[in-house]
C-alpha cells in the first residue's frame, strides 16, 4: 500500500491510497472520490474526514491490522462521499451516526472488521433502499467489490433492524447481535 499526500486545487489535502484488490492502484492529481480501473480502485481521502473521526481511527489503529485500518478509511471515506449533503435531525453530518454505531460495534460488542465497516456504510444502503434508489445494485456491486459480500449482507440487515419490534431490551440486544455475526 503506497500513501501520497496531495493538494487539490481547493487546497484541502487528500490521501490517495494505492494497491490492489481491497486496495487501490495510481494516483491522480486533483481528483476527489474513487475511480474504477478494471480490478482497481483508486479512492481519494479528504483529510477533514479522516481527522474529524481521529479517535475514532486511533482505536481501530490499536484493535486491528494495517489493512483493516485502511478498510476503514476507505469505508468512511466512501460513506462520506455518499453521505456529504445528508444532515441528522440535531443538523449534524449522518456519518456521525455510523461512525458512533461502529465504535459501539467495535469496542463495547466487540465485533471484527466487517460489521465495523458495515456499521460505517449502513446509511447509505439504507437510504437506498427507503428511497428505491436505482443506485441500489450499483451501491451493492461497489460494496462487494471493496469490502465483500459479509460487508453488504452485514448492512443490509442493520437497515431491517428497525423494522423488529421485541417487547424486551435483552432479546432485542440478543438478535442485534446475532444479525452482525
Amino acid at each position: 500500500i503506497i500513501k501520497n499526500r496531495l493538494a487539490i486545487s481547493s487546497h484541502k489535502e487528500v490521501t490517495a491510497i494505492i494497491a490492489l484488490g481491497y486496495g487501490e492502484n495510481k494516483s491522480s492529481k486533483g481528483k476527489r472520490g474513487s475511480e474504477r480501473l478494471g480490478v482497481e480502485t483508486i479512492v481519494y481521502m479528504d483529510s477533514n474526514v479522516l481527522d474529524r473521526y481521529a479517535s475514532f481511527r486511533a482505536y481501530i489503529a490499536s484493535q486491528f491490522s494495517t489493512t483493516t485500518q485502511e478498510m476503514v478509511d476507505k469505508a468512511l471515506c466512501f460513506a462520506d462521499e455518499e453521505l456529504r449533503d445528508r444532515q441528522r435531525y440535531d443538523g449534524s453530518p449522518l456519518l456521525d451516526h455510523g461512525v458512533a454505531m461502529a465504535r459501539i460495534v467495535a469496542e463495547s460488542i466487540g465485533l471484527g472488521r466487517n460489521s465495523t465497516i458495515a456499521a460505517i456504510i449502513h446509511d447509505i444502503v439504507r437510504i437506498a433502499v427507503q428511497e428505491h434508489s436505482s443506485r441500489l445494485e450499483e451501491l451493492s456491486q461497489t460494496i462487494r467489490h471493496d469490502y465483500g459480500d459479509e460487508v453488504l449482507g452485514i448492512a443490509i440487515a442493520l437497515c431491517k433492524i428497525s423494522d423488529i419490534k421485541l417487547k424486551r431490551s435483552k432479546e432485542q440486544a440478543s438478535d442485534f447481535r446475532d444479525m452482525i455475526v
